[in-house]
């Protein structure tokens, strides 16, 4: 699809005022959905998380190993009920319903049902209070229920009391923020930009992209050989031009003093430069706002070795973050109720309290990070290997290269394991030697 509007018709930005949170987070679910780049970083971060999942760790062994079995017996197991819950990430929150089951005196979990973020903003809604679904009691100053709306006009609603569900809004600093902080809050504005530029590069691309063709002809008219009738010479070629496909030639009648000549107006490269860069611009900031480091989805280029185990190191760190923030949601709000309505909370006299257990995560996998650092090392050796074999390089890369990878790109007297076994360099090495010492 193209735009059908100028530069000038499109708004400068999403930032001229408050957006509703309804309209938020239905742009949320579009980038989760749509955007390439926001998509991927949130499946790396899901996967990243479900992948190391773990399981319920307790003092006492046998609470831990009861609480475990009754999560492994819903629907889905843990991996589902965490998966959806990591909706948060792209909608701010996240609510879930757990479906009860009675068995021989035992209570379980069925299954858990996350309910759809956008049930929760009413989109009829005459007054702005009854808008959201998810709002403080003014007299608790806590989340005491949550209310979905139906689309359809005068649908209803249904209300769940806040115990009957879990409820994760996530990165709430706020009391107020009972609809938590999106990840794709700071990728808004990237994602509006990189659309726009987009949409109005299909634009440019259909109109100047290909070639424009002039005809430049005498004044006169020739007789149609389809229609017969007396046409302009112009016209009569723009038509026939038109109709043009590869493999088939295109002529006209002569007549006197015709001169006919054609010129194609061709647009300068420099708009394909700039739309490469800024929509790399606009990833880039993507990347940023979502606290993921390009190397790690993109080229190894971006990146040297050293910078990817720090910039790995902190990544780590922000997930770490993710995973504790989701443990403890599930620890309070479904390994809870499980044993309060199996075992009990104690606090008694002769019960001492229970205590609540923790999720015990699965540790990163940290040779992940080594192996991407290998894949790096790898890379730049097969450019060391391609600059001794007389390949052209940049100068300024080339000193990178060196600092980063002294080893490799030593002279072949200091390092010569770095040139395999020759105790002397070849033409090649002697060439690389020599290059180095000048744009050293």
């Amino acid at each position: 699809m193209t735009a059908d509007a100028g530069w000038e018709e499109w708004q400068p930005g999403p930032y001229k005022k408050f957006a509703p949170k309804a309209q938020l987070v239905a742009e949320y679910w579009l980038m989760r959905t749509y955007e390439p780049t926001t998509k991927r970083v949130l499946a790396l971060l899901r996967t990243l998380i479900l992948n190391t999942l773990g399981e319920y760790r307790h003092p006492d062994a046998a609470i831990a190993e009861r609480v475990n079995g009754w999560l492994s017996r819903i629907e889905g197991g843990m991996q589902r009920v965490v998966g959806d819950l990591l909706s948060a990430f792209w909608a701010g929150f996240a609510v879930a319903e757990p479906i009860w089951e009675t068995e021989a005196q035992e209570w379980w979990v069925k299954r858990v049902d996350l309910l759809h973020p956008l049930t929760f903003f009413n989109r009829n809604a005459s007054r702005p209070e009854d808008a959201e679904g998810i709002q403080l009691d003014p007299k608790t100053g806590r989340v005491e229920k949550v209310r979905q709306f139906s689309s359809k006009p005068g649908g209803g609603s249904a209300e769940l009391k806040i115990e009957e569900v879990l409820y994760w809004p996530m990165f709430a600093e706020l009391r107020e923020e009972v609809l938590g902080q999106s990840l794709l809050a700071a990728a808004r504005r990237g994602w509006f930009s990189k659309t726009k530029i987009e949409n109005f590069w299909n634009t440019f691309a259909e109109k100047a992209a290909m070639p424009t063709p002039v005809f430049v002809v005498a004044p006169g008219t020739v007789k149609d050989p389809a229609t017969g009738q007396d046409v302009s010479i112009g016209k009569l070629l723009v038509d026939t031009y038109a109709k043009v496909t590869p493999g088939m030639a295109l002529s006209i009648p002569y007549v006197e003093g015709l001169e006919p000549k054609m010129l194609t107006l061709v647009p300068s490269d420099g708009a394909s430069t700039t739309f490469e860069r800024l929509t790399e611009y606009w990833k880039n900031e993507l990347f940023n706002s979502m606290f993921t480091p390009r190397i790690v989805l993109e080229e190894p280029e971006h990146a040297s070795r050293a910078q990817t185990g720090t910039v790995l190191d902190l990544y780590y760190m922000v997930i770490e973050g993710l995973r504790q923030e989701a443990g403890k949601v599930i620890v309070d709000q479904l390994v809870g109720p499980l044993l309060e309505h199996n075992v009990g909370k104690g606090g008694g006299v002769q019960a001492p309290a229970l205590q609540e257990g923790e999720w015990g995560w699965k540790p990163l996998q940290t040779s992940d990070m080594t192996n991407l650092a290998q894949v790096f090392e790898t890379v730049e050796r097969g450019k060391t290997e391609g600059m001794m074999a007389g390949l052209p390089f940049v100068p300024a890369d080339e000193r990178k290269r060196r600092e980063t990878f002294p080893a490799l790109y030593a002279p072949a007297d200091q390092a010569p394991e770095a040139f395999g076994e020759a105790a002397a360099p070849s033409k090649e090495q002697a060439t690389a030697k020599a290059q180095a010492a000048r744009y050293g």
